[in-house]
């Protein structure tokens, strides 16, 4: 099976399918195996708590570079940053500000 047909039938990002396949848990050869492995793989995808249990160990550096290396343009980027400053501003403060301008 090609990428694109593997994550339309398991709503995995298709880009996800070449590092399975790079890390040795996925070959093209869909066996019993693979689709058993494909479909318990989809229910975990996005599951928010398991991927803050994933970051948790990163400093606040890493997980910046983990934001901004994801592919945002010059737009997204720029907003991160600014969330980013405000969150290290607030954590400073010790106080939520209720208004970001």
């Amino acid at each position: 099976m090609s990428p694109k047909q593997l994550s339309a039938d398991f709503v995995i990002p298709v880009k996800a399918i070449p590092e399975l396949e790079k890390a040795r848990v996925l070959n093209r050869d869909m066996t019993e195996d693979a689709f058993f492995f494909l479909e318990s793989y989809a229910k975990l995808w996005g599951n928010r708590e398991l991927i803050r249990q994933q970051i948790m160990p990163m400093g606040m550096k890493e997980r910046a570079a983990l934001l901004f290396g994801a592919g945002h343009g010059k737009l997204e980027g720029w907003a991160l940053s600014r969330i980013l400053t405000n969150y290290r501003a607030n954590q400073k403060e010790g106080a939520v500000k209720k208004n970001c301008k």
